[in-house]
């Protein structure tokens, strides 16, 4: 990140020079994979170990409502 920082501000002070925006480019897209890559292996990591709490935990960070995908599912079974 700090590489693709460099970049926009080298493009910023030039912005004639096409070879450090295509540098910035390629550094933007090369940090984006590896930033979708890092996010993809935790998220493997919580589906593969077994887990159901972590699993919660994790679906519920994201989550933008207050009451998560585990309460409403013990809501469900004590409705039973």
């Amino acid at each position: 990140m700090s590489r693709q920082r460099c970049l926009w501000h080298a493009h910023r002070r030039w912005p004639a020079d096409i070879a450090v925006l295509e540098k910035y480019h390629n550094a933007h897209r090369n940090c984006n994979q590896l930033i979708n890559e890092y996010e993809a292996r935790r998220e493997a990591a919580v589906v593969n170990s077994g887990n159901l709490g972590k699993f919660y935990h994790f679906v519920n960070k994201r989550l933008h409502c207050k009451s998560g995908v585990g309460d409403s599912m013990i809501l469900k079974v004590t409705e039973l």
